[in-house]
């Protein structure tokens, strides 16, 4: 499992214990951590991405999440529809709602796959 994060981060806005926390307990779990990176497009099960200093990689991915900030957008899941993969969203793309059913919405939808 890879977590491919834009910022130089991970946690941005999170309290520094938690976010210290979270990032120990994905580490122990064996999730490699990417920052500086940005996603530049998915094609099949190949995710392609761009590190800060503009070098290209690519992954190959059983399934990919895409966390894309805190503001829904319900079209992301449309511009995702034609790809080769399933497109699951959970409730805080398709409108707001408060943090802790965004989190259980997103456990369940991360169980189904």
């Amino acid at each position: 499992m890879v977590i491919i994060e834009k910022g130089s981060r991970l946690g941005h806005g999170l309290e520094p214990m938690t976010r210290r926390a979270l990032v120990d307990n994905l580490v122990e779990r064996g999730i490699r951590i990417l920052t500086s990176a940005e996603v530049t497009r998915i094609q099949g099960k190949k995710v392609v991405y761009r590190d800060n200093c503009g070098a290209m990689y690519d992954l190959e991915m059983d399934s990919v999440v895409v966390a894309l900030g805190a503001k829904p957008d319900s079209k992301i899941p449309d511009l995702l529809k034609d790809g080769d993969f399933e497109v699951f969203s959970v409730m805080h793309c398709e409108k707001p709602c408060e943090v802790y059913r965004a989190m259980q919405e997103g456990m369940a939808t991360a169980r189904r796959i």
